[in-house]
């Protein structure tokens, strides 16, 4: 605040008022021979004339808005002036997403995360920078590098600082890469910050498995007559949480009996492999999925024998199971004979595919077992409740099973103990929501029990948005804007394309892709190379 003496009188008694406005807060002044009392500064002597005097004010800024700051300034010789200046408060503000592109992965493989800084403020931000902070259980590998940033180490922090201003409005990302190298749930955790801003720290989440899987070998014969048959049931579940590919089981061990068949199962493809008979699953194994079949021996000699088998996958170690068949050559006693007969039944129902979208199939295996220690006849399964669901079809690729003329199937033979058998059933959907399946299974010699498993059905969406960069430019000069997709919804998209529809006043003269993800088509249409991840 400046105080000129335009006179030809020397001036005492010289003042200036502050009329502070609401939305600035006083802090301090500065100013020589200037002392302060409420709101009114006094000048400690006299102003000659074509003398000025000055002292500087400091307001703290409480909100955003454009404020007058009026002052009134006066003597004992003069009348009192007003004069006045506009204060404009801007916002500054700056937002940090972090987005697993990756949510599950498998011990070993490595995690990618997105991590998106917007200016949501109402001024372009200078050294934008992001760093690292934590990541425990996971090791960082690299960035993907992007001509948005320039990469560094700050005590011993991995940081990469934006190389220009970011504007208003404006957002750019950043992907990193890090192994994974044991199993658990991990939090990531990055800070985001500027020359005008706090620092804002965001995290996400990352579930590391481990594949899985299962295998057991269950004797259908546990007794027979030498020069009988013997059969096994080979069943393989996938008790992870991620798809196993090349599921194969190899007869591992089988002394004292003789491979004689397997039961054709449409499932399983038989071949041999080192002279060891092996099979082979014919598609993925999903989580929680079960597969089975059934193998055939002669017996030859008397005796207690092992079987042993080993499975394996390309996601997975190779895991043994075993049972053993009496063979012998008189009728001994039935072990089970005084024991307590308990006829029971389990059942399961597994989505192989939990999350849909509308106008997929939904495919639910259906299993059951044997866990009494009775022989079980005519097996039934029941389809009881699928509100929202629509029944299309039904599989069974061991040939076991029959349709009826309801939404119930019967199993064509003897359930023996410890036995599985399942089949498949396929619904369509046509509309969203969280939708639960209800079976229901049951035998000449058990009550009824019941199953259940949902599906959640999405609808997939994405938002377009188109940010100006320079909103005011002089005609001839170029504007350019920043264009964001942004999958909202909770499945991986393909084939997006962006498409400039009207332009009009502007000429196209080129675009800068950063990523390295998009193909210009020519004809203003943009493709993406590859899927646009959930949250991505």
């Amino acid at each position: 605040i400046v105080v000129s003496n335009t006179g030809e009188l020397d001036l005492g008694n010289v003042f200036v008022k502050e009329q502070i406005p609401d939305g600035l807060t006083y802090l301090s002044f500065n100013g020589r021979n200037w002392n302060k009392v409420g709101d009114i500064f006094n000048y400690d002597g006299v102003l000659a004339p074509g003398e000025k005097a000055s002292f500087i004010i400091v307001f703290n800024t409480t909100r955003t808005g454009t404020f007058t700051n009026v002052v009134v300034a006066g003597s004992n010789e003069t009348e009192n002036k007003t004069t006045e200046n506009k204060t404009t408060v801007y916002k500054t503000d700056l937002k940090v997403e972090k987005i697993t592109i990756d949510p599950i992965v498998v011990v070993g493989d490595q995690v990618r995360f997105e991590i998106v800084v917007s200016n949501i403020g109402q001024k372009a931000l200078s050294n934008v920078f992001i760093e690292e902070s934590q990541y425990d259980g996971l090791t960082f590998d690299h960035a993907i590098i992007n001509g948005h940033w320039s990469e560094s180490v700050v005590n011993g922090k991995h940081r990469w600082t934006l190389n220009s201003n970011l504007l208003v409005g404006e957002k750019i990302a950043l992907n990193v890469v890090f192994n994974t190298t044991r199993t658990g749930t991990f939090t990531n955790v990055v800070v985001a910050g500027s020359n005008e801003t706090e620092n804002k720290t965001t995290e996400n989440k990352t579930k590391v498995v481990e594949p899985k899987l299962d295998v057991q070998k269950i004797t259908l014969t546990p007794m027979v007559h030498v020069g009988d048959k013997t059969s096994f049931e080979i069943v393989v579940r996938n008790t992870g949480d991620v798809k196993l590919t090349n599921v194969y089981v190899e007869e591992t061990s089988y002394a004292g009996l003789t491979y004689d068949s397997f039961v054709k199962n449409s499932e399983w493809t038989y071949s041999t492999v080192n002279g060891k008979h092996r099979w082979t699953l014919n598609k993925v194994l999903y989580p929680h999925e079960v597969s089975q079949f059934i193998v055939v021996f002669n017996t030859t000699e008397v005796g207690t024998f092992t079987n042993v088998v080993t499975a394996g996958s390309d996601n997975t170690p190779e895991k043994p199971a075993e049972n053993t068949t009496i063979v012998y050559n008189e009728t001994p006693e039935d072990p089970m004979s005084n024991s307590t007969r308990n006829p029971d039944l389990s059942i399961e129902k597994v989505a192989l595919d939990k999350l849909l979208v509308v106008g997929q199939k939904a495919q639910f295996e259906i299993i059951v077992q044997n866990t009494g220690n009775v022989a079980l006849s005519k097996v039934t399964v029941y389809e009881e409740s699928f509100d929202g669901l629509t029944y299309d079809s039904w599989e069974d690729f061991s040939g076991m099973w029959s349709k009826n003329s309801d939404l119930s199937w019967t199993y064509n033979d003897i359930l023996y103990p410890g036995e599985y058998a399942s089949f498949f059933v396929t619904f369509n959907i046509n509309r969203i929501g969280d939708f639960n399946n209800i079976v229901s299974v049951d035998s000449n010699e058990t009550s009824k029990k019941r199953a259940n498993d949902n599906v959640v059905v999405i609808a997939p969406s994405l938002s377009v948005e188109k940010i100006t960069l320079n909103k005011t430019v002089n005609l001839g000069e170029q504007v350019t804007f920043e264009i964001i997709v942004h999958n909202t919804g909770s499945t991986d998209l393909t084939n997006v394309v962006v498409r400039e529809d009207q332009f009009e006043g502007l000429k196209y003269s080129s675009f800068v892709d950063y990523t390295g993800n998009w193909k210009y088509n020519g004809d203003l249409t943009w493709t993406l190379t590859n899927p646009l991840k959930a949250g991505e």
